[in-house]
């Protein structure tokens, strides 16, 4: 059956509960909704209606209803909006803005915040927290039950440590339920010592509960990605998923895509890569509680997958959108195969950019000076021999410490190093760059044996990471965490940035944009635009010297009295003038003219006028 816009509210119901394998308690309190919506507007209800929120605010705003029962409403309103928005029908769900419900005592709040009574002190806190009805119910029955224990309800009598270890102690509740009451209690203890009612109980946050026995935890195992889903769970996964998957691969396994297109468009995907990939989908079958389909790619699944990674998960905002990238390359490439109905909009997060580190002359200096501190061998190596001149290519070259462990000595000729293209990023265009003769210098300790390689037993980058961790502590130099040989490649980009040269070009990068964004260092080279500015400094100091010479002389002249008032006048003016935040070339203009004409001989006055024209008319 299709749900077009026409379609009655009960026909779109039917089929979010077919298609969404809902409890039949949820269908109760949807038909309930959508009896509600036709009696506010006395005739039947269609999907067309949604687009008008008039209906549901009338029963959020029905003062007869309980607030729990109005906030259910509105929260099965917007399911149903977003199902139909999920159908394709233009509802306007993003358009769509219904406050929830805020509690409020029918009575109004009984006297002021600082009441001694514990029920009254309840009203006010849950108003406070925006506490719904059933929060305000719950702290009602447990003041009811420390209100029989201390045979009071003054707030001075509940709130003591032994009412509610006692509560606890007798009470034959689950432990997790003691708990919530004791935070309860807690929270209320603490609102009433911020009001100044009490002051905090001794040893109230200390009160602790019997362990409950052990249970065995249950542990979601996610042994094979590929493994099927079985049972009555298929049908009605399959048949909920047709409107976003073409029907041939309405069954397909996410895993089973990825291994039989994915890969094969794209033959060259590394070992590496392809572990990541896998480590998405085991994740994602976590997420789904079973093995994820080919038509869970929608933008609903996905994007609360995601969301729940960035605030369960506590994942950073970098590993979340590395799990966006993965999903959406598969998912981008079944919706070009027309295996997918509907492509991906789901944005990204977004990531704060911060500034790459560049280490200092001085950081440099320290750790060319600490190589010999560095003990022991890798292979046939002395490990403080390896790490100089593995440091000495990458600064020189700014190339990535995967091309350079690979690195063979008939890769070095001289001064010239080539750097071939199977072992750079990419794999496709090789590198050759000459290098200084100190570089030179530090690879001669290492001598050309029987083999191939200039750093054997380094292919796996893991023990050059550990020597530089350890050379990095012995220079005393700080480091970004994670970041060490790659240091030296955004130390290499900004010094070269800084004398002049094409950092750009350097790197191998497509943009100066790249660059710029990931590799240099802006701290080493700050912004000097105020330079071209006025010195504000100096020129607040010099207007009140030249006034106040100017006023000064006036006043001690032999001018006539009308004329002194009159020049006085004039200063007064080009002074508040000046002092303005926009001074007004016109005013400054006519009103230096006007000094010139009538103070002729007095040279503070002229110097000031030719103060103003320099400063301001030029």
């Amino acid at each position: 059956m299709d749900i077009t816009l026409d379609s009655s509210l009960r026909d779109l119901i039917e089929h979010h509960i077919k298609h969404r394998v809902c409890k039949y308690s949820y269908k109760s309190q949807l038909m309930t909704l959508a009896n509600r919506l036709q009696a506010v507007g006395k005739r039947r209800t269609s999907c067309r209606d949604l687009l008008a929120t008039s209906r549901i605010n009338a029963i959020v705003n029905d003062e007869n209803l309980s607030s729990s029962t109005r906030n259910n409403m509105r929260s099965r309103f917007l399911t149903l909006l977003r199902y139909a928005t999920d159908l394709g029908l233009d509802v306007g769900f993003s358009r769509s803005h219904i406050d929830p419900v805020i509690w409020r005592p029918k009575n109004g709040l009984a006297g002021p915040a600082t009441t001694k009574n514990v029920f009254d002190l309840i009203d006010h806190f849950t108003v406070s927290r925006s506490g719904s009805e059933g929060y305000h119910k719950t702290l009602k029955a447990l003041a009811v039950k420390l209100v029989q224990i201390a045979g009071s309800e003054d707030i001075e009598s509940v709130f003591q440590a032994k009412v509610i270890a006692q509560h606890l102690a007798t009470s034959n509740r689950s432990r997790e339920l003691k708990v919530n009451d004791r935070s309860r209690f807690l929270k209320l203890a603490r609102y009433a010592s911020e009001l100044g009612i009490i002051s905090m109980p001794q040893g109230i946050d200390r009160i602790k509960l019997d362990p409950s026995p052990s249970k065995p935890k249950t542990v979601l195992k996610v042994e094979s990605v590929a493994q099927p889903i079985t049972g009555e769970l298929v049908s009605a996964v399959v048949e909920a998923t047709l409107k976003f998957v073409s029907p041939e691969y309405a069954e397909w396994t996410l895993e089973r895509f990825y291994r039989e297109f994915y890969l094969g468009c794209n033959p060259a995907t590394s070992p590496r890569t392809i572990k990541l990939y896998g480590c998405t989908l085991k994740k994602f079958a976590k997420h789904l509680g079973r093995t994820p389909l080919l038509a869970d790619l929608n933008n609903q699944i996905v994007g609360a997958y995601l969301a729940e990674l960035r605030r369960a998960g506590g994942l950073s905002i970098a590993s979340v959108n590395k799990e966006r990238n993965h999903l959406l390359a598969m998912w981008n490439l079944a919706k070009k195969l027309d295996m997918i109905r509907v492509g991906p909009v789901i944005n990204p997060f977004v990531e704060p950019l911060r500034i790459p580190k560049a280490l200092t002359v001085e950081e440099l200096k320290a750790l060319r000076a600490s190589f010999d501190k560095l003990g022991g061998h890798t292979g046939p190596l002395r490990n403080k021999d390896l790490i100089r001149a593995i440091f000495a290519i990458q600064f020189a070259t700014a190339e990535r410490i995967g091309a350079v462990t690979q690195l063979r000595f008939d890769d070095i000729d001289n001064n010239v190093i080539t750097f071939r293209a199977e072992t750079r990023k990419g794999r496709r265009l090789p590198k050759v760059k000459k290098v200084p003769d100190w570089v030179v210098e530090d690879l001669s300790p290492i001598s050309r044996p029987e083999r191939d390689l200039l750093f054997p037993g380094c292919h796996g980058k893991t023990k050059v990471h550990l020597l530089y961790d350890r050379l990095f502590k012995y220079a005393g130099v700080t480091r970004p965490r994670g970041k060490s040989s790659h240091l030296l490649r955004s130390t290499h980009a900004t010094w070269l940035w800084i004398n002049g040269g094409d950092a750009t070009y350097s790197l191998g990068h497509s943009s100066a944009a790249v660059t710029e964004k990931h590799y240099l260092d802006i701290r080493h080279k700050p912004d000097t635009s105020y330079l071209g500015l006025p010195d504000i400094s100096e020129l607040e100091d010099a207007i009140p010297q030249v006034f106040s010479e100017a006023v000064q002389e006036v006043r001690s002249c032999n001018l006539d009295a009308g004329l002194k008032a009159e020049i006085l006048i004039d200063i007064e003016k080009l002074q508040k003038e000046v002092s303005a935040t926009s001074p007004s070339i016109a005013l400054l203009t006519k009103n230096c003219a006007g000094l010139t004409s009538i103070a002729t001989g007095l040279s503070s006055v002229m110097k000031l006028t030719d103060w103003i024209s320099k400063t301001f008319l030029n």
